[in-house]
This record gives structure tokens, C-alpha cells and sequence, in this order.
């Protein structure tokens, strides 16, 4: 998933961003596990973490992949 030097990736930036998406709504559901005690505090910050490193790496790609695409779309530029 991780394409950065690729030029012409197979991913979307749409699916990119629901991928996103998706991450940011596991952090809110962490979130609410941490409230309710459900997850230990230290296995909650270890995933929000985890979620966060994600999500960087995502949204790095996403700009990646919309860089490209506005390259690959972009006529006499």
C-alpha cells in the first residue's frame, strides 16, 4: 500500500482517503474504549499510537497519489 515511488499508483486517492477515514473512526472507537475501560490505558495509547503512524503514512500517500494524479492530468505543465 505503500507507493510513494511510484508514479502511477494503482490505489485512488479516494480509496486512500476512506482508508482515512476508516483509521480515524478506530481512533474514535479507542477513544470511547478507553472512557468506558473496556482496554487497559497502556494498550489504548499503544493503538492510538499505532493509529496515528498510520494515518501519517496515509495521508502521506494520499498527497503522493493526488500529486501524481495532478501531474498525469495536467496538460502542457
Amino acid at each position: 500500500m505503500f507507493f510513494k515511488q511510484s508514479k502511477n499508483p494503482s490505489v485512488t486517492p479516494q480509496e486512500l482517503n476512506r482508508v482515512i477515514q476508516n483509521l480515524n473512526a478506530q481512533r474514535e472507537l479507542v477513544e470511547r474504549q478507553l472512557q468506558d475501560g473496556s482496554i487497559s490505558q497502556k494498550m489504548g495509547q499503544e493503538e492510538m499510537q499505532r493509529l496515528s503512524s498510520l494515518v501519517g503514512a496515509y495521508n502521506d500517500n494520499l498527497m503522493s497519489a493526488l500529486d501524481a494524479q495532478q501531474a498525469t492530468s495536467t496538460p502542457g505543465v
